[in-house]
């Protein structure tokens, strides 16, 4: 992570206790003009922490979220230091600190808006090298991470605030935060220590957050609307293209297995990485995933990366399989079975194959800083989807996979009917049941642009208008037309398997 005006450290501490490895992550922030390290981020950090072990669904953060979250919050911070709202040792401008808050969104904007500020346009050009430059879908979760972070600095406002009113003899529940500015600044009663820790710890929830210390505003920023979907309007990748990039020499045996899995399976990347061998009946080649993941042999920083689960529901948690992936995963896990190294354990068939984590379970985490991070899994899978010939602007994560199955689903996967007949595409309802949305509008995102179908049932109405058929003539013309489709798909997939042989 790429910072100006602070620097982020994370410390790892192990100790093995009566042969169990307890291992824990703790993170900090310092400033750079200083070296101190910022106060208002390890609040956060102990309330974040307290998050991650609440279970009630009112606050259900998962452990990816909340680290996700971070990333967020330090931009944040390191923006706040260039822009001279924390860090200061003089008392704030109040209405420059609530206005340079307030035109976040602008500042982390890919283009700069065209009512954009002097200022923010000042604050862009300066940290350039160092800001997001996020799209509308990222910006929208960008800004719930920030507010989410203010809310809880408002917790520790009320604290400090309350302590400084009654240093200089005002009763809390009747002042605001900004009468009170000038009263503390002011005062003879607080040090200048005292000021600082005050503003320092106030700021966000005092201010920025809702204008006053009690907080009542719940969204601070508006959103933006969304984005299409890149990787959905991109998804051109053939099921022989599939076949191609998995059977590469240069993929070892568990990266060909996993990417198999994906492109067979559809599941979220954190999901796959969760499959143990107790999910798989190698007798009826048949996978079974559940959130019940055994926990046997993990450390405690690794339960915590077991609870990526986003709550795919199928039909006895079965994992369906499909396409071409689906003989080559199989192929690939008796492979990987026969070679893979882990350390005996724990229960994952995914591990570790070098470095300080070997054989350890290869688990998802945002930690940028660390070797099992998802940005190492996402630069290893669009050097695989580069190395099958796939263009440079149509790489994506592993989450590219998912999308291409259910463009498989949706338009080539052959499939019988109740009668007997040949059909291809199943229906968006019938796709939401096989890859396990439980909800069935989050396939709709998923959907292809479906023009030319469209222009097909059009002409074919038109047909059916402009030569007056009766319900038998029409209903004939409509076999024709299903039929030469049929056969269109038919001839393609045949011109495919020539070109392969030759």
């Amino acid at each position: 992570m790429k910072l100006k005006n602070v620097r982020y450290v994370t410390n790892r501490q192990t100790t093995i206790v009566k042969s169990r490895v307890v291992e824990t992550t703790s993170h900090h922030l310092y400033r750079i003009s200083d070296g101190c390290e910022i106060e208002e981020f390890r609040s956060y950090e102990e309330e974040v922490v307290r998050l991650a072990e609440t279970t009630t669904k009112k606050q259900n953060l998962s452990p990816n979220t909340l680290n996700s979250y971070r990333g967020a919050v330090i931009k944040f911070i390191d923006y706040l230091h260039e822009a001279g709202v924390m860090g200061s040792d003089i008392p704030l401008n109040l209405t420059h600190a609530h206005k340079v808050i307030t035109s976040y969104p602008a500042y982390i904007q890919k283009e700069p808006r065209k009512n954009a500020t002097h200022e923010v346009l000042v604050l862009r050009e300066l940290m350039e090298s160092f800001r997001p430059k996020l799209g509308n879908n990222a910006m929208n979760v960008h800004l719930n991470a920030i507010e989410h972070y203010i809310k809880i600095s408002e917790r520790y406002a009320r604290a400090a605030h309350t302590r400084a009113c009654r240093a200089v003899g005002i009763s809390p529940s009747e002042t605001e935060y900004q009468p009170l500015f000038d009263q503390v600044w002011n005062s003879s009663e607080l040090s200048h220590s005292q000021k600082l820790y005050w503003q320092n710890n106030t700021a966000l929830g005092g201010i920025l957050g809702a204008h006053n210390i009690k907080g009542e505003m719940n969204q601070i920023f508006s959103r933006q609307p969304s984005d299409e979907s890149h990787v959905r309007d991109k998804v051109t990748i053939t099921q022989e293209e599939i076949k191609t990039l998995l059977n590469q020499e240069s993929l070892s045996v568990r990266d060909r297995t996993l990417y198999a899995l994906l492109f067979a399976s559809g599941l979220r990347i954190s999901e796959a990485l969760l499959l143990q061998l107790a999910h798989i009946d190698f007798t009826e080649r048949r996978i079974f995933l559940t959130p019940n993941i055994s926990k046997r042999g993990l450390t405690l920083e690794e339960i915590r990366l077991c609870s990526a689960w986003k709550g795919r529901r199928t039909l006895n948690n079965e994992v369906n399989l499909f396409g071409v992936a689906e003989e080559i995963f199989w192929n690939s896990l008796h492979e990987l079975l026969t070679s893979m190294i882990t350390d005996y354990s724990h229960d994952f068939l995914f591990t570790f194959e070098k470095g300080i984590n070997k054989g350890r379970p290869y688990l998802l985490t945002q930690r940028a800083d660390e070797k099992r991070s998802h940005s190492n899994i996402v630069t290893r899978f669009k050097k695989a989807l580069m190395d099958a010939g796939i263009s440079e602007e149509l790489l994506h994560g592993p989450h590219f996979a998912r999308h291409a199955l259910v463009f498989y689903l949706n338009t080539e996967c052959p499939r019988l009917t109740e009668d007997g007949k040949l059909i291809y595409g199943y229906e968006l309802n019938d796709i939401s049941k096989l890859i396990g949305h439980t909800n069935p509008l989050s396939t709709e995102k998923y959907n292809r642009d479906n023009s030319e179908k469209l222009n097909q049932e059009h002409k074919l109405a038109r047909e059916v208008t402009r030569l007056n058929l009766n319900e038998q003539q029409a209903e004939l013309l409509k076999e024709q037309h299903y039929h030469l489709a049929q056969a269109k798909k038919l001839e393609g997939m045949l011109l495919k398997l020539e070109d392969h042989k030759k």
